[in-house]
């Protein structure tokens, strides 16, 4: 059990890390930058998810660096390595850990290095890819008592009076290493169109249960945030309510996605239909972490995802369940980390989940049945 302090500090690097990027990614919005595929052309790739992915992993190599860091494009990575060469660019290829390949690689590396005005740009300061939150936009520099003051605090002086140079929150959580999950862009689909719905996502986890997470909205200059006090967006105490039942709610969902689509064909489609039929208003966003804050916040009632990866949903897993929603895993080990499951059934707290079409849909019924 990580103790709340350590929980705390590491809920401030994490909205530390996942606003670092934000000021390339608002620049590079809209426009059109090349895109490159990863497992088809469903799956979309640009040299901004490599920069800013190195520009996290860089803030978490300094304020945690005995950490492990399981990122989308760069795979897990150890130590220093877990972000020592993303400020220059060097080994960046080399260190992909099976990602999207050397094609974009030195563009990554070369972001990286334009984004070190993050981590240096306050007069060279170490601290000071705390700006990354406190500096990001205009007033944004009053964010959470956890934003500013808490990413110079990861750096300086910690929860305990230890720096960021193995002690405390460095990448030791109570008893177990630091795992970070990191999706530098989660809808980078919509990113590279120019359709404002993106994030990015930063998870602690300690021991297999995720202690704190961060997810940032660069358009929106929205940082949600969880750990053990609860969930915030820009400092404000979240509360998940909302629709009780599907005639009300608004539902989003990313299903069926194409691999859905070639798995079950026409009962995929005619899934579809019952949720579209059952559920006031379906969306379909295009960003699980993204979607799920939305849960927390109670601006979406319910959320349903296929295929997704630890990354896409294990901070805003946690702002979820802080906030007073329900997040439950679909299609996991039986004894495995909710995080880790490959899909997911969220909703706001008080929405009756047990007589929504979803349980139907998603299989949630036949397995609680034992069928």
């Amino acid at each position: 059990m990580t103790d709340p302090a350590t929980a705390r500090e590491l809920q401030r690097i994490a909205e530390t890390a996942a606003c670092a990027p934000a000021d390339r990614l608002r620049t590079a919005f809209r426009s059109r930058p090349a895109v490159q595929t990863k497992r088809d052309f469903h799956d979309p790739v640009t040299e901004h998810d490599r920069a800013a992915e190195e520009t996290i992993r860089a803030v978490l190599a300094r304020h945690a660096p005995n950490s492990v860091v399981v990122g989308e494009e760069g795979g897990e990575q150890t130590g220093a390595g877990a972000g020592g060469h993303g400020a220059t660019g060097a080994g960046v290829g080399g260190q992909r850990a099976g990602g999207a390949g050397a094609g974009g690689e030195g563009a990554a590396g070369a972001g990286g290095g334009s984004q070190r005005a993050a981590g240096a740009g306050a007069g060279g300061q170490r601290a000071d890819d705390a700006a990354a939150v406190g500096q990001r936009a205009g007033g944004g520099s009053q964010r959470a008592a956890g934003a500013g003051a808490g990413g110079q605090r990861a750096v300086g002086a910690g929860s305990g009076g230890q720096g960021a140079d193995g002690a405390g929150a460095g990448g030791e959580g109570a008893g177990g290493v630091v795992r970070w999950y990191v999706d530098p862009i989660d809808g980078t689909a919509n990113f590279a169109a120019g359709l404002p719905f993106f994030c990015t996502s930063v998870a602690a986890v300690v021991d297999g249960e995720v202690v704190a997470g961060a997810v940032y909205d660069p358009v929106r200059d929205d940082l949600f945030a969880a750990g053990p006090d609860g969930a915030t967006c820009n400092g404000i105490p979240l509360r998940s309510a909302g629709a009780a039942e599907d005639r009300t709610g608004v539902l989003v969902t990313g299903f069926p996605n194409a691999r859905e689509l070639r798995r079950g064909g026409e009962e995929s489609l005619r899934r579809f239909g019952r949720l579209v039929e059952a559920f006031a208003t379906v969306r379909r966003p295009g960003s699980a972490a993204l979607s799920l804050a939305h849960v927390a916040g109670g601006w979406a009632d319910a959320a349903y995802g296929v295929s997704v990866n630890a990354w896409d949903v294990a901070a805003a897993l946690l702002l979820v369940r802080r906030a007073g929603g329900v997040y439950v895993p679909l299609g996991g080990e039986p004894d495995g980390p909710d995080w880790a499951a490959p899909g997911y059934l969220a909703c706001v707290g008080g929405f009756d989940l047990d007589g929504s079409v979803l349980t139907e849909v998603a299989g949630l019924a036949a397995a609680r049945s034992g069928a």
